[in-house]
């Protein structure tokens, strides 16, 4: 984890609190909700934002005819959520590995 390694600051006290107690409101809930955090494609998104690794050069791409990224950059925008997402820029990156599997995964299962 970024927090135990030292990359990441650890979230304030007021930042915990306000977690905690958002988390066991969903746990006193009757009914509980199936689907507590409602948004998981911006949960992840939010996550990913806050430890640095957005593919935001990719996504940018799309716009970009002339980028020889911006198919990649579709596909991230259009297509599913994949894990490999995350592994395009930033902390640990491996562009290659990351770009051949969500194209494999497209070949799959192709959007649109």
């Amino acid at each position: 984890c970024g927090v135990f390694l030292g990359r990441l600051p650890a979230p304030t006290e007021a930042e915990l609190a306000a977690g905690l107690a958002t988390e066991k409101g969903i746990r006193t809930q009757v009914p509980r909700p199936q689907f507590p955090h409602g948004d998981y494609v911006s949960m992840v998104e939010a996550l990913a934002q806050h430890v640095g690794v957005t593919p935001s050069k990719t996504l940018a791409a799309r716009e970009d005819p002339d980028n020889t990224e911006s198919e990649l950059g579709k596909l991230l925008y259009e297509g599913p959520l994949l894990p490999f997402h995350f592994r395009l820029e930033g902390f640990k990156a491996n562009p290659e590995v990351a770009r051949a599997a969500i194209l494999e995964c497209t070949s799959k299962y192709p959007v649109g």
